[in-house]
């Protein structure tokens, strides 16, 4: 059976990203080579970023184009394949192309700030999607919206079960590769969850005073006989 993860609550005991999200200027880790350094079968890389735009009116034409420019930022957009959805206070705006890339965005109105969330997946696993993280980061501060995570997540397969001891060697040399000395790891139910610190990553999180922002996660699919991958800066906030 298809196990669902869930790894920043796992890990941090149901805090949540308030904890803190800060970042600094630095150049990013080569984190695409890192993956394909692990020999996993890449599948899709995502981006997800969330902020609060605090203090504002915008109207459903307004929500609807800043819904539409973000997704500009990562796709061409097609007014007859994207679908805008509105839901009580807030719009839902949702487009796939033939490429295999989808991209979802959400913005809702929260008693008079607007808290928006952005959603990428592609199958492009280079520098590129990375590129396109910068181009929605960079957005989302043109309009001024406090930025409370800014993550990508890699993720692939390996066939079969891969022991404890060969899912551990993969998450060392990644966590070297990255910059990580040391790091923490933790091993349950078929599971291997990894997180450090890599000075080399811009973003991180903070929990009680600890940094985190490299996170390598191993699980394994029963139905499919295979074991997933998982690297994600700064830290896995997705289920799968």
């Amino acid at each position: 059976m298809k196990k669902t993860v869930t790894v920043l609550v796992f890990l941090m005991a149901a805090v949540s990203l308030q904890a803190g999200f800060n970042t600094y200027s630095r150049r990013n880790a080569p984190v695409c080579r890192t993956f394909e350094q692990t020999g996993a079968a890449g599948d899709k890389g995502l981006i997800q970023l969330s902020g609060i735009l605090y203090d504002r009116y915008y109207s459903e034409k307004d929500c609807e184009e800043i819904l539409l420019h973000m997704a500009s930022k990562v796709m061409d957009v097609e007014d007859d394949k994207a679908k805008i959805s509105s839901y009580g206070q807030g719009f839902e705006l949702r487009i796939a192309n033939e490429n295999g890339e989808s991209f979802k965005a959400g913005l809702i109105n929260d008693a008079g700030d607007y808290r928006i969330s952005v959603e990428f997946e592609s199958p492009d696993m280079t520098d590129k999607l990375l590129d396109r993280r910068k181009s929605l980061a960079a957005a989302l501060r043109r309009l001024e919206a406090d930025i409370s995570f800014n993550g990508c997540v890699l993720r692939g397969r390996f066939p079969g079960k891969l022991t404890k001891e060969k899912m551990g060697a993969i998450a060392d040399k990644a966590m070297k590769d990255m910059g990580v000395d040391k790091y923490r790891s933790t091993f349950a139910s078929d599971m291997l969850i990894c997180y450090g610190y890599s000075y080399e990553i811009p973003e991180y999180i903070t929990f009680k005073s600890e940094r985190s922002n490299i996170n390598v996660v191993f699980t394994y699919d029963e139905e499919g006989g295979f074991t997933n991958i998982y690297l994600a800066t700064p830290v896995l906030n997705a289920e799968y």
